[in-house]
């Protein structure tokens, strides 16, 4: 075997120490310290900085060591609870605002490449398609193929009719009387676009949605922000928890180790008084760590732990049905409110010179090349105007469902899991460990010796008022009195007796006391201790007990 100095094992302690604390550091970092709003550099520096004093803490101090360790169990409390239930909700909410936004952002989006596509001009189609979102925009731009089609000009007579008009010149002043009329008919439009522009309408839109995406993101970020800094909510109870075990002897102080087992063993060996097996009063407060039982105290912990969680999980569920119920409206407004309009028609442009001059038949000419008839054929539809819903990502639903799980576990587990903070201190701080246990043990003795007598006072000072017959009850008292009359009610369960001492019921093992005249009763381990009928004895001393009060101790 390889001999390894003290040196050398400190050494290789704190190195090993160091690699843990830095993993810790680095998992801070990345689960906490990204998700600040602070700006990339400044979370690199606080994460860096963090992950190298945790680092050099875990390697050389065994109070920071205690207390990063103390972080593991106490997410079973309900800081950690509550720091998971946290990030449930918010992942809830969060998922379903963006998946909204998402489908709004990508539908202009469509609209806005197809515009682009439409107009070549490197310049002119940035400048055009920043304001069409809208398809019946876009849909002008194919308008403009056809408005100067000049391939049907006649340009044969050109010349004659050139020397023509030249010669006319002349006689314009003579000649030329002409009156020009145009009119020029516009498609009528709704009430609604005569004020508002379309480019107006989407920016309308717009602004709406930002508007409402800046307050949720506003609103967001500082939960977030909580939500963080909820998490120095666990490392504060765990340093506060390491304080009060360097401090305070009687905090947590409630475990049945191996240590105390020894203690009591020497102590019966040697004749001394000893405290194993526990009493009744005593295992409601005594915990052993190996025993998987739990104490009342904590059966009720879990039971108001689970009530509460399924309300918050029932909140859960209203938020993610009411998600489905408008993805489910909206797919059905998608799949069945498409309309396509088909329609026919035909284009006509004439330009009507009236006269008989010269100039009258000159305009006629060049105006006749204008004359145009076109074909028109077309579908108009609203598929772009019908919403295109997104259901919530699967994995974002086994992320929420598994972040309820892990707190019900948590909160199952809560007693078991805070019972390793006592362990991990026990590990770093063995001596203080022992001097805890000690007192432990000897403030067992002096509990026990003190609980008889406050019990014998107790019974001596309700037979001096002649109260002592109410610990009876009336049926327990003709059921002493009437055995043979009133027997039948212990089979039904009535009238049983209670231990005088513990008020434990009545069982098969209960001792009964045969003074004539006396009805009470005492459970066997009572009995055992006291030896004495508390409620018939004659030995009325003084409330104040005139035997050996003192206390021993270890």
């Amino acid at each position: 075997m390889m001999n390894i100095t003290f040196v050398e094992q400190r050494v290789i302690k704190i190195f090993i120490g160091c690699l843990l604390g830095a993993c810790l550091g680095t998992a801070f970092h990345i689960y906490v310290v990204n998700s600040l709003p602070l700006p990339s550099i400044d979370k690199f520096i606080f994460g860096a900085s963090l992950t190298f004093v945790t680092s050099i803490g875990f390697g050389f101090s065994r109070t920071v060591r205690c207390i990063c360790l103390l972080i593991v169990p106490n997410f079973f409390g309900k800081y950690g609870r509550g720091f998971l239930t946290s990030a449930a909700m918010m992942s809830v909410l969060s998922d379903m605002f963006s998946v909204a936004v998402q489908n709004c952002k990508d539908n202009m989006l469509g609209i806005h490449e197809r515009c682009l596509e439409r107009i070549w001009v490197p310049i002119a189609r940035q400048a055009l398609c920043a304001p069409m979102t809208a398809t019946f925009v876009c849909n002008v731009i194919t308008l403009l193929d056809s408005v100067c089609d000049a391939s049907t000009v006649d340009s044969q007579n050109l010349g004659r009719e050139y020397l023509k008009a030249k010669k006319a010149l002349g006689k314009l002043d003579e000649e030329f009387h002409s009156k020009m009329k145009w009119k020029l008919e516009k498609p009528k439009l709704p009430p609604i676009f005569k004020s508002v522009s379309i480019s107006e309408i989407q920016g309308i839109i717009k602004y709406e949605i930002s508007k409402r995406k800046i307050w949720f993101d506003v609103a967001y970020k500082c939960v977030s922000t909580l939500l963080s800094f909820t998490f120095l909510l666990v490392l504060l109870s765990a340093n506060t928890y390491n304080k009060e075990y360097l401090t305070n002897l009687r905090f947590d102080n409630v475990y049945l180790t191996e240590y105390f087992q020894k203690i009591d063993s020497r102590r019966k060996e040697k004749g001394q008084k000893y405290l194993l097996p526990l009493k009744k009063t005593e295992k409601k407060e005594i915990i052993k760590p190996l025993v998987l039982s739990l104490r009342i105290e904590e059966r009720r912990k879990l039971i108001k732990g689970t009530i509460r969680l399924s309300c918050q999980v029932f909140v859960t569920l209203l938020l993610l049905a009411f998600d489905f119920f408008f993805y489910t409206s909206l797919d059905l407004i998608h799949r069945h409110s498409q309309l396509d309009f088909e329609f026919h028609g035909e284009h006509y442009f004439r330009v009507s010179v009236h006269g008989h001059g010269k100039m009258a038949q000159l305009f006629q000419r060049v105006f006749e090349a204008f004359d145009s008839q076109h074909t028109i054929a077309g579908i108009s539809t609203n598929k772009e105007c019908l919403p295109i819903p997104s259901k919530l990502p699967i994995f974002q639903l086994l992320y929420i469902c598994a972040l309820w799980v892990s707190v019900w576990l948590f909160l199952c587990f809560e007693a078991w899991g805070l019972r390793l903070r006592r362990i991990i201190c026990a590990y770093h701080y063995e001596k203080r460990e022992k001097t805890r246990i000690l007192f432990l043990y000897n403030d067992c003795l002096r509990k026990r010796e003190g609980y008889l007598r406050h019990m014998r006072k107790r019974v001596l000072r309700l037979a001096r008022e002649n109260r002592l017959e109410e610990k009876l009850g009336s049926t327990s008292i003709l059921r002493s009195k009437f055995p043979r009359l009133c027997g039948w009610m212990s089979i039904v369960g009535m009238g049983k007796k209670t231990c005088l001492v513990c008020s434990e019921k009545e069982s098969k093992r209960s001792y009964h006391c045969v003074t004539k005249g006396c009805y009470f009763m005492y459970c066997r381990e009572c009995w055992e201790d006291i030896k004495v009928c508390f409620a018939c004895s004659q030995d009325k001393r003084d409330e104040s007990g005139s035997g050996d009060d003192s206390d021993e101790g270890v």
